[in-house]
């Protein structure tokens, strides 16, 4: 991603700044809370785990195994954690937001490809689409 110059310094101070997130395997509820970088959550994110089955096989299999697929290559979530559980009641407040949108229309990345978004132009932000 190319940054505008304008935010160029304040992007290297940003992507060394350190955050809590927690990281789960394949266990959906319990996790372990980790000290990462801007620049390491752009690393975590820059490749895509894809997983052998088709989207047809996926989308025939039951509840349980597509948790299991899901879970497969692990999870994280954008904050820490009490203890690494994963519920409404031990999230820690966050400094990162993250939307999952599960079916994009093919035109979406237009509107959050990096410099689109004019609203977000003051923040440093990484969009992955996969």
């Amino acid at each position: 991603m190319k940054l505008r110059p304008d935010t160029e310094a304040a992007s290297k101070a940003i992507g060394r700044t350190a955050t809590t997130i927690t990281k789960g395997g394949s266990n959906r509820g319990r996790g372990k809370n980790v000290s990462i970088t801007w620049d390491g959550i752009c690393t975590m994110l820059e490749t895509a785990l894809v997983s052998p089955e088709t989207m047809i096989q996926y989308i025939e299999a039951s509840q349980d195994e597509r948790n299991a697929i899901k879970s497969s290559a692990g999870w994280y979530q954008a904050c820490a954690t009490d203890g690494g559980h994963r519920t409404a009641q031990t999230l820690y407040p966050r400094s990162i937001i993250t939307i999952d949108v599960d079916e994009p229309d093919p035109a979406l990345w237009e509107k959050v490809k990096p410099g689109s978004l004019e609203t977000l132009a003051p923040y440093e932000y990484f969009a992955h689409i996969t």
